[in-house]
């Protein structure tokens, strides 16, 4: 997975993970339970990779570029994105 920041844990609460991912800690635990966001449990808690979240984060963020044309302005990109 993604690039880890020495600064930033290896591992998330699913709190912190939802505030990340601006989720509910609901969807996101509903998300884990289908498999679909990698976890590992720790005694009684759950904790997310966050080099996952950083992933998840660079390929949006690829996808957005692909999608707006080269110099369009913030406004456009704004708007294509909404």
């Amino acid at each position: 997975m993604g690039d880890q920041n020495p600064n930033q844990p290896q591992f998330l609460t699913v709190r912190e993970a939802a505030n990340r991912l601006r989720l509910h800690e609901i969807t996101l635990r509903r998300l884990i339970g289908r498999g679909l966001v990698p976890s590992v449990k720790v005694g009684a808690r759950r904790l997310i990779p966050s080099a996952y979240l950083d992933d998840i984060e660079r390929n949006a963020l690829a996808g957005m570029r692909s999608r707006v044309p080269e110099g369009a302005p913030v406004e456009q990109r704004v708007e294509r994105d909404a």
